[in-house]
């Protein structure tokens, strides 16, 4: 009975102590995993701030870098424009001396006509040409109807000098008028970027005729800008890429892989629009932009 007595009392303490110890081990357990469910929120949180922090920077960056763009590209268009005006100038200057010059002889005053007229052309062409570089730096917040057509035929003005001097012919197909409502500022910027891009792709190619085609279309509800060039193309597998920020196939000189993506960002965001690529290497590339036309924009 005694040793039954001991073998009891020995099995009840070896009960209570493993119970104990299962029970500590249990907490120990939970408190563990509360641990590791902390760690892992706190590890979550700070990838989010993380994450934040660096698409915080990355924005930055990247509005530094367009401003850093457009004065880039501004100074690219600089020469042109100054022989651009500097052509216009002359002619004013010219007739203006031939109009002094009729005036003291008192020649016909259709002659006297005719060089003021000359010269006032000249003087509103000067106008144009300023007007689209302007648009090129300005970024005022402008919201009213404007012409598509009009917006084309300037950006393309301004980029008249370095067409001819490169033999590129820019043209620009636009039965209707048709009107837009937003910012001329910035579609004029989007269409710059993208002649300018075109431009570029075909001072790389030898050809005997190297064009650029703006075409200017109604469908529907919408309005669809394309412009196609003859260039040199684009791989297949860069297609996909040619609208991410700082991405390009230019070497270090010549791109910074900002145009098509500061052209995505403010068609999409600025125009509620879509921009597409499609390229074929040795044969050219064309990007399609489609835009809403909206019940307060008008077209003729």
């Amino acid at each position: 009975y005694r040793d039954t007595l001991i073998s009891s009392v020995t099995i009840s303490i070896i009960a209570i102590v493993s119970w104990l110890s299962n029970r500590e081990i249990e907490k120990s357990l939970k408190r563990a995993q509360r641990s590791e469910a902390a760690l892992k929120k706190e590890r979550d949180m700070l990838e989010i701030r993380v994450e934040k922090r660096s698409e915080e920077l990355k924005k930055a960056q990247l509005e530094k870098m367009e401003n850093l763009y457009r004065f880039a590209d501004l100074g690219k268009l600089a020469s042109g424009l100054i022989h651009e005006i500097v052509n216009p100038l002359t002619i004013v200057s010219l007739n203006l001396e031939h109009l002094n010059d009729t005036a003291q002889s008192e020649q016909k005053s259709s002659s006297i006509s005719n060089a003021v007229k000359r010269a006032a052309a000249g003087t509103k062409r000067i106008e144009t040409y300023i007007q689209a570089a302007r648009k090129q730096i300005q970024q005022q917040e402008i919201l009213e109807n404007f012409s598509l057509r009009q917006e084309c035929e300037e950006t393309i003005h301004i980029f008249s000098y370095r067409a001819r001097r490169e033999k590129v012919a820019i043209q620009l197909a636009c039965i209707h008028d048709i009107k837009l409502h937003g910012n001329p500022i910035k579609f004029s910027q989007c269409i710059s970027n993208l002649i300018a891009n075109a431009l570029d792709t075909l001072s790389t190619v030898r050809r005997s005729s190297k064009k650029i085609r703006v075409h200017i279309h109604k469908k529907n509800s919408h309005v669809v800008i394309s412009v196609t060039d003859n260039g040199k193309g684009i791989p297949p597998q860069f297609v996909k890429n040619v609208f991410d920020p700082f991405f390009t196939t230019k070497n270090s000189q010549s791109g910074t892989g900002i145009g098509l993506s500061m052209t995505k960002d403010i068609i999409e965001k600025s125009f509620k629009g879509t921009i597409t690529m499609e390229s074929s290497e040795k044969r050219g590339s064309k990007a399609t932009i489609t835009l809403p036309i909206a019940p307060s924009s008008k077209a003729s």
